[in-house]
């Protein structure tokens, strides 16, 4: 599950990218922050590119997706897999489908028509991210 996900069109992860592969958090922090101390391999780190979902989710920021909800369990970040295109989109269900939702405005929304929803593979739900920010950011 080592790779890339785009936060804009897609990305095909044919290789293994340099991504941040392990990150140490305190079981404080991250009960406080996600609600629960998942069990290990529960969850994956996968480093975000492009700028859809700016600025929610900004260009090499990594998301902590947990790879056990593999389905839409109700609206919010995903992780998913789209036409071979590997994604991390907002995800919300309206009558007339899935949207696939981008946070930056310059950027459409997808709807997946409620017969095509095969279409989409769910790899997991976002539970938070760690925002990598160089030091003139702050």
């Amino acid at each position: 599950m080592e790779g890339e996900a785009s936060g804009g069109y897609g990305v095909v992860n044919d290789d293994f990218p340099e991504v941040v592969q392990e990150m140490d958090v305190a079981e404080w922090q991250v009960r406080s922050q996600i609600g629960f101390v998942p069990e290990k391999d529960r969850v994956k780190l996968v480093t975000v590119r492009g700028d859809s979902m700016y600025p929610d989710i900004k260009n090499g920021d990594v998301v902590m997706v947990d790879v056990r909800r593999e389905f839409f369990d109700g609206d919010g970040i995903y992780l998913i897999n789209l036409n071979g295109y590997t994604l991390v989109k907002r995800l919300q269900m309206l009558p007339d489908g899935l949207h696939v939702i981008s946070t930056n405005a310059k950027y459409r929304s997808q709807v997946i028509p409620p017969s095509d929803i095969e279409s989409i593979h769910v790899a997991g739900r976002v539970l938070g991210a760690a925002l990598m920010r160089r030091a003139e950011e702050f």
